[in-house]
């Protein structure tokens, strides 16, 4: 009868060890999926600034004309135009300063390893190792998780302003065409 506790025991032991070291997968994978998020995002705003290259070039372009000949303004028409280009170069600085906070530094989270870590390793068994690293993993999930909302919640608005940026210019591109037809 002893043997068949010490082997149930054992058994347990295994499925208990089994479960911490599927749950330390589970968090280091949800980590890596993290991880590869946040430089997604990035990536993302890279590209923002990439689409935001080629439209300061097209907005410094018609700022240049509006300046030209708009300014001062003749008329309400031509108050019109002044007033479109300044919100199209408006929602240019603003895509610009969005794009560029999330390419801020940002600091994530990860698992510090040091002399303590070791120390741990040296004195505990695998199923608390296996723990142990699990709930550090998730804490430093829920902490890059933060940053990386922060990053996608900024993106989100980059993206608006580029948007918004867009639609003036193609406004003020209208106008322009249309005054050069009749011109």
């Amino acid at each position: 009868m002893n043997w068949y506790r010490v082997s149930r025991l054992r058994g347990q032991i295994a499925v208990t060890m089994d479960k911490y070291k599927e749950l330390y997968e589970l968090t280091k994978e949800s980590l890596a999926q993290s991880e590869d998020r946040f430089n997604a995002i990035d990536g993302k705003a890279s590209s923002y600034l990439s689409i935001l290259t080629l439209l300061v070039g097209a907005a410094g372009f018609f700022l240049k004309w509006v300046i030209d000949i708009f300014v001062p303004p003749g008329g309400v028409l031509d108050f019109a135009v002044v007033v479109l280009a300044l919100g199209t170069t408006g929602t240019l600085v603003m895509s610009w300063y969005r794009a560029f906070q999330v390419l801020g530094v940002h600091r994530t989270r990860g698992i510090v390893l040091g002399d303590q870590t070791i120390e741990f390793f040296d004195t505990n068994p695998l199923i608390d190792i296996h723990y142990a690293l699990a709930k550090e993993n998730t804490v430093t999930w829920q902490a890059n998780r933060a940053v990386n909302d922060a990053k996608a919640t900024t993106l989100a608005a980059a993206y608006w302003w580029i948007t918004a940026c867009v639609a003036l210019l193609l406004v003020v591109s209208a106008l322009y065409l249309a005054l050069r037809w009749i011109a």
